[in-house]
């Protein structure tokens, strides 16, 4: 729409590129220049990333107040801990990241 003229969020971005055509090397330069950011969100329920030490948060709504569960190093750690507290508040109507498990 605005050709040579468009302002640009990325001026480092061919515009062919922000356009949605990609050319192989475009590509390939644009992935290697970015840093891999480390996962922020959590496939499970009740786990989430703390966004200063990086670790796993898991927490669970109990009486209308947010319970923090604890840290923890490991995604699934968190999520299995929260499984244990939720099985605690709620028993057999408990929605569970692990419903298998016992």
């Amino acid at each position: 729409i605005h050709g040579d003229n468009a302002i640009l969020n990325f001026p480092g971005v061919a515009a062919s590129s922000a356009a949605g055509g990609s050319s192989a090397a475009g590509g390939a330069e644009a992935a290697a220049a970015a840093p891999a950011e480390p996962k922020r969100t959590s496939a499970f329920r009740g786990v989430s990333r703390r966004y200063g030490n990086g670790r796993w948060k898991a927490r669970i709504k109990q009486h209308g107040t947010d319970v923090v569960i604890g840290d923890f190093d490991d995604e699934e750690e968190a999520a299995r801990a929260y499984d244990a507290r939720a099985r605690q508040i709620h028993g057999d109507n408990a929605i569970l990241n692990f419903p298998n498990s016992s």
